[in-house]
């Protein structure tokens, strides 16, 4: 038995309308009155034709699933249509419609309005299991207030919680291939909440005050003065804000999250520019007060711990009686890992990537790795503007608080392996060549020995992109593939000469208005690479509610042939005759990226995972890495907490095949997408369900335990309700997975 109890029973209510404009009625299924009860003893309709004399029947109900159709001419003269529910769904009954219409609809549900459709998008789901209250034993009655034409049809299916339609899956233990260990990976680019809010421990955003047009982003200012034309001044090379004559500036945030006993740092730099000057700083109710008297010195750091209190959404506050510039300001926990919150690293940890990658994606073209041979406090922000999707939870810019140096301690510390981005835009062959001597080279060389003194012995870095999503963002190169080539064979063949051994990973786009681009980069090359990337996302663009939501309405057909036009581009066209010795890293992959936790995005995931196990030898699939793990998928961070959702739960049942066989496992079931590997004594099988029908799986000749279910309680991209269900028993409910152990009977 699963661990959390199902219902006695679950009404599964999916409703889908059709709205034409013609005037040509549908013909009624098998003549269906306008009153039914759901459950026949023998037929799933009771098709006994009507007329208003014959009079209402309610047919005994069955424990079966039923499946109702009735149209527009069943609706009886207040546009209402009845059926009988033979039991009272449970409060935790999943309700859900299928609506085909491109305008808002309304029906009343037992007098009860609810809007279907609000978006105007067709096709789709709606989970009311909100509204699930008003379904009750007896008689219901569903009612159409307004008109959608003679061509309506309703289909109605009810299933109860405690059924499960049989599966049988067949295995093929014949032949197969060795699960790629790349494919569990991941992309931690520095962008939106993934650093700070994210994996930082830093509580204080635009801390340098970097961004800012009247004022200073992110903080309300009094009888304060932005400074723009000093950068020199300022310890970082950025702006920096003079407070005087009781000059405050304060950050209201719900990053500012404190728990009573924790102990934290609280650090401004400043330079008094009146004889003395009053500075208090700190988190509303726990500030300090600092005396600081002019001198010679550029700037004196004024810091002190606290015992916290519980704050959630917290104010800090810096005030200066007097007159002082304000350089720069910070907030963490004294507990921290190289500046990183340990909390997120313990889910990182709980992941197990391979690999993961860093600092970008697009953000590596904006990435000074110099500055970050220097202390946080000294290094200049990164101004990302001109790309406002890439920071636009940080006003735009990044402190460089997570430099090489922290990445490097963060792979140590979860066993990952570090892979690092080139940009063909910052760096040429002689920086690049810096870079990896730094990285890689020796303590006798001239950029090793830097490292080797601030304490590092080499990070041995092995896999290096060169250059990212240059045909989308590659100024003077956007346009020009032959000299994108030229650019990037000048930086590999410069850091081969440091490292040989080093894997380098290229990229090229399959889009069908920038395939010249690839042709001529790829002709132009005269460097060697190991992998080629591409990016593949499967949802639509985050922030567009409708095409969130259309996107979540095709994902059950998508994957469905293995097949991925991109990379039949690359196999039958770009790589043509030199295919079988090319090798792909889908270096970015998730359902889209810039979006929160939710059950459209699970579901995408896994079968986007099992697509890439299954045609890992058909398209040389042998690497990939998700893009972005926290707060973009897998993990969820909150000012307190660090949590795995149900992504992050996928990734790491899915390594269960790590080291096994992929062997071919069908069903007759189509809606069953099964990824099967076999294994010393057992076989390790996931399965997604496509629909909505919930199954109980057999295997012949194999006995099922150690399940488990990632269990979809709302199939939506705005959902993030589910839960996850253990035991021996393998079923899995409608849009959901299922991982599950099969050991041969003896």
């Amino acid at each position: 038995m699963m661990r959390k109890a199902t219902a006695f029973f679950l009404a599964i209510l999916m409703i889908a309308l059709t709205v034409c404009t013609g005037n040509t009625k549908m013909p009624v299924e098998s003549g269906v009155s306008d009153s039914m009860t759901i459950g026949g003893t023998d037929d799933m309709l009771d098709t006994t034709p009507t007329s208003e004399e014959t009079e209402t029947t309610y047919p005994t109900p069955s424990m079966n699933p039923v499946e109702l159709v009735f149209t527009y001419e069943d609706l009886d003269d207040n546009n209402s249509y009845t059926f009988i529910l033979d039991e009272e769904p449970t409060s935790n009954s999943s309700f859900v419609m299928r609506v085909t219409t491109r305008r808002e609809m309304r029906i009343l549900l037992n007098g009860t309005e609810i809007v279907l459709c609000d978006a105007g998008i067709s096709d789709r789901f709606e989970d009311l299991s909100a509204h699930v209250f008003l379904l009750k034993k007896g008689e219901n009655t569903i009612t159409i207030p307004e008109s959608r034409g003679s061509n309506m049809s309703i289909t109605m299916i009810i299933t109860p919680a405690d059924y499960f339609d049989d599966a049988t899956m067949i295995v093929n233990t014949d032949g197969g291939y060795i699960m790629e260990d790349g494919l569990f990976g991941v992309n931690a680019e520095i962008t939106r909440k993934g650093y700070f809010g994210g994996l930082s421990a830093e509580m204080l955003n635009n801390r340098k005050f970097l961004m800012g047009e009247r004022g200073v982003d992110g903080w309300t200012c009094t009888k304060a003065e932005r400074i723009t034309d000093r950068p020199q001044e300022s310890l970082c090379n950025s702006n920096f804000v003079v407070l005087k004559d009781g000059g405050s500036m304060k950050q209201c945030s719900d990053v500012i999250a404190l728990q009573a006993g924790r102990e934290y740092e609280a650090k401004v730099w400043v330079k008094a520019y009146s004889t003395t000057a009053e500075i208090t700083f700190g988190v509303s109710g726990m500030e300090q007060s600092f005396t600081v008297t002019s001198d010679e010195y550029p700037y004196k750091v004024l810091t002190f711990t606290f015992t916290g209190k519980d704050v959630e959404n917290g104010t800090f506050l810096v005030t200066v009686n007097g007159e002082a510039a304000v350089y720069e300001v910070s907030l963490m926990p004294t507990e921290n890992f190289y500046g990183m919150r340990i909390d997120v690293i313990e889910s990182l940890r709980a992941l197990a990537p391979t690999s993961i990658r860093y600092p970008g994606g697009c953000f590596a073209d904006h990435y000074e790795w110099r500055e970050c041979l220097k202390a946080p406090e000294f290094r200049t922000p990164v101004d990302g503007t001109i790309k406002n999707f890439m920071l636009r939870d940080t006003y735009g810019q990044d402190p460089l608080d997570i430099g090489i140096n922290e990445f490097m301690m963060l792979c140590r510390e979860i066993g990952a392996e570090p892979e690092f981005t080139v940009s063909i835009l910052q760096s040429d062959g002689a920086d690049a060549r810096d870079l990896i001597e730094y990285c890689n080279g020796s303590a006798d060389t001239e950029f090793g020995s830097i490292r080797q003194s601030l304490g590092y012995n080499a990070f041995n870095i092995k896999t290096w992109y060169v250059g990212n999503e240059v045909y989308y963002f590659g100024a003077q190169y956007q346009n020009n593939g032959a000299a994108a080539a030229m650019r990037t064979s000048e930086i590999v063949n410069a850091m081969r000469t440091v490292d040989p051994d080093i894997a380098v990973i290229l990229g090229v786009v399959a889009d069908n208005n920038l395939q010249k681009w690839s042709f001529d980069y790829i002709a132009n090359l005269t460097c060697d690479y190991e992998l080629v990337s591409y990016h593949r996302y499967n949802g639509s663009a985050p922030n567009a509610e409708p095409d969130g939501k259309t996107a979540c309405d095709n994902l059950e057909s998508s994957f469905r042939n293995d097949s991925d036009a991109g990379l039949e581009f690359f196999k039958n066209q770009l790589f043509k005759g030199v295919f079988d010795t090319t090798c792909i890293c889908v270096d970015e992959w998730n359902f889209c990226w810039g979006s929160g936790s939710n059950n459209a995005l699970l579901f995408s995931n896994a079968l986007e995972f099992h697509f890439f196990a299954r045609t890992s030898e058909k398209y040389h699939i042998r690497e990939a890495r998700f893009f972005m793990p926290i707060n973009e998928g897998m993990i969820t961070v909150t000012g307190t907490e660090s949590k795995v959702e149900s992504s992050g739960e996928l990734f790491r049942l899915m390594a269960n095949h790590r080291g096994g066989k992929v062997i071919e496992c069908t069903s007759e079931e189509e809606d069953l997408d099964i990824l099967c590997t076999q294994h010393d004594g057992y076989l390790f099988v996931s399965i997604v369900n496509r629909g909505a029908t919930p199954y109980r799986l057999n295997v012949e000749g194999y006995t099922a335990s150690d399940c488990t279910e990632i269990r979809v309680n709302e199939f939506s991209f705005f959902s993030n309700d589910y839960d996850i269900l253990t035991g021996d028993d393998a079923t899995v409910g409608g849009h959901s997975v299922l991982f599950v152990r099969l050991t041969p009977m003896t």
